[in-house]
């Protein structure tokens, strides 16, 4: 419990080779994805582990390649898509399915392709009709 007067480490990874931005537990689940996000310029998505030694390790289920630092990330639409802010980018990164099949979103107003500012935080409304963005 994190009001544990002595919190107890379960586990750490290390599969990110620069620091990391942001991490996110998957609303919703009964066992919860896990992502986080880098300077490596990807999202790592962690899933429950099949043979686990601890009770609730995770384990690398995918990386997700994003071509440029990803400064947050979040979860939406019940938990079923994850969205992510790339920095350089005027579009939003959005990962859904099994798969975690990417698509995008452009973020400008009249559509053209100019980047002029760069997400920090995202956050879904609890009703997932919108997301908050921090630039």
């Amino acid at each position: 419990s994190i009001a544990a007067a002595k919190p107890l480490l379960l586990q750490n990874w290390r599969n990110h080779i620069k620091y990391v931005n942001s991490v996110r537990w998957q609303p919703y689940s009964s066992q919860p994805l896990f992502a986080s996000c880098s300077f490596d310029e990807s999202v790592h998505v962690y899933r429950p582990a099949e043979s686990a030694e601890v009770a609730g390790s995770y384990e690398l289920l995918q990386r997700l390649q994003c071509g440029g630092v990803v400064e947050a990330i979040c979860w939406a639409n019940s938990g079923t898509a994850l969205a992510a802010a790339v920095r350089g980018e005027y579009r939003l990164h959005i990962f859904t399915g099994g798969a975690l099949e990417r698509r995008t979103l452009n973020l400008n107003e009249n559509g053209d392709e100019r980047h002029s500012f760069t997400i920090l935080a995202l956050d879904a409304s609890p009703d997932d009709r919108w997301l908050a963005a921090h630039a």
